[in-house]
């Protein structure tokens, strides 16, 4: 009884100890824990007070631009104001400018169509002119070289008869150059219908004895 009593005793001294080692290990991640906050704290605050710093600086330097920018924007305006009121003498200016070039644009207008109107009719007796210069030219150029023994061709020029005659024929050659062929395939067709009537006559002979000695 005494030796169960004395295990028993032990065993509890060692779940002592070991609740003793826990608690001791329980503290220390406390401990370590609170170091490790106490840290992040040490250092958040340091962020915060970066932060308050730059952030100071970042709107002393908005403040600076603001400033600057409004006063940029002021000089702005007064230069527009100045330029608007330049510019509404200027458009007084263009408007009066552009009435007198409207005015001037007409005027032209009128000018060139009665110009044209007087080219029109200096062009046609013009062109009648001419087309009689021509017509004489031609009609000079024909008796000159008929007395020559020669004619003019489509253009007025003497040229000889044989020569008119040649160039005829070289103008005539390809379309009877054309007849000719229509000719030769119209013959070759004839010819090849006329192989076709005789072969047809000889096969009806052919037959028509058959018949006789039938009958």
């Amino acid at each position: 009884m005494d030796n169960c009593f004395q295990a028993h005793s032990h065993s509890l001294q060692d779940d002592i100890a070991n609740v003793k080692n826990q608690i001791r290990d329980v503290d220390k991640a406390i401990y370590d824990t609170k170091e490790e906050l106490s840290r992040k704290e040490i250092r958040l605050k340091e962020l915060e007070d970066k932060k308050k710093n730059k952030s100071g600086r970042e709107k002393d330097e908005i403040e600076k631009r603001i400033k600057e920018t409004m006063a940029a924007l002021t000089a702005t305006e007064a230069e527009l104001d100045a330029v608007c009121h330049k510019g509404k003498e200027t458009k007084t200016a263009i408007d009066r400018k552009a009435k007198s070039i409207q005015s001037d644009k007409k005027e032209l207008e009128k000018k060139q169509n009665e110009l044209k109107k007087l080219e029109a009719g200096s062009g046609g007796e013009e062109k009648r002119g001419k087309e009689a210069e021509e017509a004489v030219k031609r009609a000079r150029n024909k008796i000159e070289a008929l007395a020559k023994g020669m004619t003019t061709d489509e253009e007025g020029h003497a040229v000889t008869l044989d020569a008119q005659l040649t160039d005829r024929l070289k103008q005539l050659e390809p379309s009877l150059a054309k007849k000719k062929n229509e000719l030769q395939l119209c013959s070759s067709q004839a010819d090849s219908e006329e192989r076709e009537r005789s072969d047809l006559e000889r096969k009806v002979r052919s037959i028509e004895v058959i018949i006789s000695f039938i009958v």
